[in-house]
């Protein structure tokens, strides 16, 4: 390896980062029909939602594109919103313009035990409540 090379290599890795550890909330309502919503969430110190997949019925809805070329309908995240008492996320159509859906959670913790829940509109779908597992 030529001087070049060395020194690219050590730029490359006195850049480099630890990865961001991500996690998956799971929230679904009671019965085989009810709905499901699953938040992929980045480990930050704000709300980070780096994918959310939305299944309710028949009907399926991503963020993730590789899963809307599967038969999902594309969703890009509204807003979000959290705080140690609870979180909040829209979910939009592409263009911004339609709420698909909402999701509203309430948080209790004890120690390390934490408890989350809620409710999930899916517009012209219902709502329902939902419980939750996950970071």
């Amino acid at each position: 390896m030529g001087r070049q090379g060395a020194a690219v290599l050590a730029a490359l890795l006195a850049s480099a980062q630890p990865a961001a550890a991500s996690e998956w909330l799971v929230c679904k309502a009671e019965g085989r029909q009810g709905p499901e919503i699953r938040v992929l969430l980045g480990a930050m110190n704000v709300i980070a939602v780096s994918r959310v997949d939305l299944t309710a019925g028949s009907q399926n809805w991503s963020t993730d594109p590789a899963v809307e070329g599967a038969g999902a309908d594309r969703v890009t995240v509204g807003q979000a919103f959290e705080d140690d008492r609870g979180m909040m996320i829209d979910l939009t159509d592409e263009a911004v313009d339609k709420v698909v859906a909402e999701l509203r959670l309430s948080k209790a913790s004890d120690g390390g035990d934490v408890a989350m829940g809620g409710t999930l509109l899916v517009a012209g779908h219902g709502v329902w409540p939902v419980a939750c597992i996950g970071p």
